[in-house]
C-alpha cells in the first residue's frame, strides 16, 4: 500500500512538473495553441566547421535538426525553411516571388533587397505584433538599438539584424617589455608614441629591421586614430557647424591628420610599403613591431602567435594615443544593420518570427542543463548546433562587452566553470587556464579582462561613433566605392610626401564626381529623423 501511495505520489509530482514546465514555456514565450505554419526564405548560416549528417534528424541540414525540432516543441511552430545557396540565388528566389505574387511568410535579405521590397509594397508592419509580444525581453534589447533603422514611413516593415558591435574601435597595443627596456612610459599622445616608437627602433628590440609602430592602409592596423586625434572620423559621417553630415576623409581635420602621418612617414617610424604590403600583423608575429594599432579581439589572433613565438612578450591594451591626451571621439562597430527580417503583409503570423529569436537568444543566454546539449553545443564532439538557428546572425548588440563583464563577475568570485553561464563557458575556462599558464590562452585573457571592459568604458563615455545606418540610394550604390578609392589613393601619396594639394584637389573631384549628391542624401536623412 505504501509503495502504491509512493508511487502515486512521484507520478502526481512528475506530471505536476511537467504541467509547470509546460506552463513557464507558454507563459515565456507565447506558445501556440494551434500548430502554425510558416515559411523562410534565408541563406544557410553554417560555418566553415559545420558538418550535416543525414543519419541524425538533430543535424541533418538547415532544414531539419535540433533547432526546427525545438520551435516546434515550445512554440508548436512548424517551420519551412527555404535554403537560398548564397546572395545571388537570394535575389533571384526573392524576384521571382515578387513577380508571382507568393512570398515567403518570413524573408532575411540585406539592406538593398529589403528596399526593394518596401518600394514594392508587400512587408507587413511589424509594430503591432512587437508592441504586442509581451515575452520580447531579449529580443527587446538585441532590436532596441537599431530598431529606428527598419522604420519607414511610421511602419517597422523591417526587423534589423545585428551582431556583436562595440569591439571594432583602436586601441593602442604595447610591449610593455619593450617599454621597459628603452625607460619609456606608455603613450598617451600620438608625439609620445612617436617617441617611444623612436627609442625601440634605436635600441633593435625586434632587431636590424625594427619596426616602430605596425600599420597599413587596411582595415586594420590603421591610421584612423590619428584622424579621429584631429576630429576626422573615417567610416562615418559626421554633422559640421552648419548641421552637415561630411563624410570623415573629407573634413578639413583630416587635411591635418595626413601631415601628421607624412612626417610620421618621414620619420621612418612605419614601414616603407605600408601602404602597399598587408605585412603589419606578420611584423606583430615575428617581433619586429612591439606597438599598434587595433580592435580589442587582436589579442586573440596576431597577438597570440607573438606571445608563443616569444616567450618575454608582454603585449597590453591602452586608449587610443590623442593630441593632448584627452579622449576623443572615434568610429568603432555600431548597431548598424546590414540585413533585415521582413514579413510578407499576407502572413496570418508576423509575431511568428519574434518568438522564435526569443527563443534563440534565451537558449544562448541562460540556457538550462536540459537545452544545452541539443541546441547549443554537443559536448562529445564539440558540434555547434548553435550555427543551426534560423536568425543565427542575430544578437545582442553589446554582446561581447556582456559575456566580458560576466567573465570578470565569476572571476572574482572564484566560479567553477561547470557553473557558470553556458554562454560564457568556452571563454571563462580559457580565461582561468591562461590563468593557470596556459601561454595559448594568454591573449584570451587579454582580450576579456582588459580590452573588452575598456570598449564597455569607451562606450559608456560616449566616444563611439557609428556608420551611416540609413537607406542605400543610387548614387551611393553607383559611386560611393569608387569615390572613397580614388580618395585614398590621393591620401597614400601625400603620407609619403607628396604636397597636400593632392588631397586637396581629390577632395574637389570628390564632391564633383557624386560626393556632393552622397552628402545631401546623408544630411537630408539625418536631419528628417
Amino acid at each position: 500500500m505504501k509503495r502504491t501511495l509512493a508511487l502515486v505520489l512521484a507520478l502526481l509530482m512528475l506530471c505536476m512538473s511537467t504541467m509547470a514546465l509546460a506552463a513557464e514555456t507558454e507563459d515565456r514565450y507565447g506558445r501556440y495553441d494551434e500548430t502554425v505554419t510558416i515559411s523562410i526564405l534565408s541563406k544557410d548560416w553554417k560555418t566553415g566547421t559545420t558538418a550535416y549528417d543525414s543519419s541524425d534528424p538533430t543535424r541533418k541540414s538547415a532544414s531539419e535538426n535540433a533547432w526546427i525540432m525545438a520551435y516546434k516543441e515550445y512554440l508548436n511552430l512548424d517551420v519551412k525553411r527555404i535554403i537560398a545557396e548564397d546572395d545571388t540565388a537570394m535575389q533571384a528566389q526573392v524576384s521571382t516571388a515578387l513577380a508571382s505574387g507568393d512570398l515567403p511568410d518570413v524573408m532575411i535579405v540585406d539592406k538593398a533587397t529589403f528596399y526593394n521590397l518596401v518600394e514594392n509594397e508587400v512587408l507587413a508592419d511589424l509594430l503591432p505584433a512587437y508592441e504586442a509580444y509581451e515575452q520580447k525581453y531579449y529580443l527587446e534589447q538585441a532590436a532596441a538599438p537599431a530598431l529606428e533603422s527598419g522604420m519607414v514611413d511610421g511602419q517597422l516593415l523591417g526587423m534589423p539584424i545585428i551582431g556583436n558591435s562595440y569591439n571594432n574601435g583602436q586601441l593602442l597595443w604595447v610591449r610593455q617589455d619593450w617599454l621597459k627596456k628603452v625607460n619609456k612610459e606608455v603613450p598617451k599622445t600620438i608625439d609620445e608614441m612617436m617617441d617611444v616608437a623612436q627609442a625601440f627602433i634605436d635600441a633593435k628590440l625586434g632587431g636590424e629591421e625594427t619596426i616602430g609602430i605596425a600599420m597599413n592602409f587596411g582595415n586594420y592596423y590603421g591610421p584612423d586614430f590619428i584622424a579621429a586625434a584631429y576630429g576626422s572620423i573615417w567610416k562615418t559621417w559626421t554633422p559640421d557647424e552648419e548641421g552637415v553630415y561630411r563624410f570623415g576623409k573629407v573634413t578639413e581635420g583630416n587635411k591635418q591628420a595626413l601631415l601628421k602621418m607624412q612626417e610620421i612617414y618621414k620619420a621612418g617610424l612605419i614601414r616603407p610599403d605600408f601602404a602597399s604590403s598587408d605585412l603589419a600583423a606578420e611584423d606583430v608575429a615575428v617581433g619586429r613591431a612591439g606597438m599598434y594599432m587595433a580592435t580589442s579581439w587582436h589579442s586573440v589572433t596576431d597577438l597570440k602567435t607573438s606571445m608563443l613565438n616569444d616567450e618575454t612578450a608582454d603585449w597590453m591594451c591602452f586608449p587610443a594615443p590623442t593630441l593632448d591626451g584627452e579622449p576623443v571621439k572615434q568610429w568603432s562597430n555600431g548597431p548598424v544593420p546590414g540585413m533585415f527580417i521582413v514579413v510578407s503583409s499576407e502572413c496570418e503570423h508576423p509575431e511568428a518570427f519574434m518568438k522564435m529569436l526569443e527563443l534563440e537568444l534565451k537558449v544562448f543566454i541562460e540556457p538550462s542543463a536540459e537545452e544545452l546539449p541539443k541546441l547549443y553545443a554537443d559536448p562529445d564532439d564539440d558540434f555547434i548546433y548553435w550555427d543551426l538557428r534560423t536568425f543565427r546572425n542575430m544578437n545582442l548588440a553589446n554582446f561581447d562587452l556582456y559575456r566580458s563583464q560576466l567573465v570578470n563577475e565569476h572571476l572574482a568570485l572564484g566560479t567553477a566553470v561547470e557553473d557558470v553561464p553556458a554562454c560564457i563557458t568556452d571563454y571563462y575556462g580559457q580565461v582561468t587556464r591562461a590563468i593557470a599558464g596556459e601561454r595559448a590562452l594568454e591573449g584570451r585573457r587579454i582580450c576579456q579582462v582588459y580590452a573588452f571592459p575598456l570598449c564597455a568604458k569607451q562606450l559608456e563615455a560616449g566616444q563611439y561613433v557609428f556608420s551611416y545606418d540609413g537607406p542605400l540610394t543610387e548614387n551611393m550604390s553607383l559611386y560611393e566605392a569608387t569615390l572613397e578609392s580614388e580618395l585614398n589613393n590621393a591620401m597614400i601619396k601625400v603620407i609619403m610626401g607628396e604636397d597636400i594639394s593632392v588631397y586637396e584637389k581629390a577632395v574637389e573631384d570628390w564632391y564633383a564626381n557624386g560626393g556632393q549628391d552622397i552628402t545631401d542624401e546623408v544630411t537630408e536623412y539625418y536631419t528628417s529623423k
